[in-house]
């Protein structure tokens, strides 16, 4: 599913099951930049808001979490021996 077939699906009046499913499918491989944008975007169904901003969330703590390890792993190389 493209996005913009993803924006058609959740800005639905009467999502189908199978909308849910598709739609539930993209948001698990979508980026944190393209959830966002689709939050923002007027007329999202009540049911797809839900699931976006949970999807964010998740994906939003996951690379702040990613970034700290990152951060730590980089000062860990960066000291020199004997500090």
């Amino acid at each position: 599913m493209t996005y913009d077939e993803f924006i058609a699906v959740v800005t639905a009046k009467t999502p189908t099951l199978e909308d849910y499913r598709r739609a539930v499918g993209f948001v698990e491989s979508a980026s944190i930049e393209d959830l966002w944008t689709a939050l923002t975007t007027t007329g999202i169904h009540w049911i797809f808001v839900a699931v976006i901003n949970k999807a964010l969330q998740e994906k939003v703590a996951q690379a702040n979490l990613d970034a700290s390890r990152s951060n730590i792993s980089q000062k860990i190389k960066s000291r020199s021996p004997g500090s």
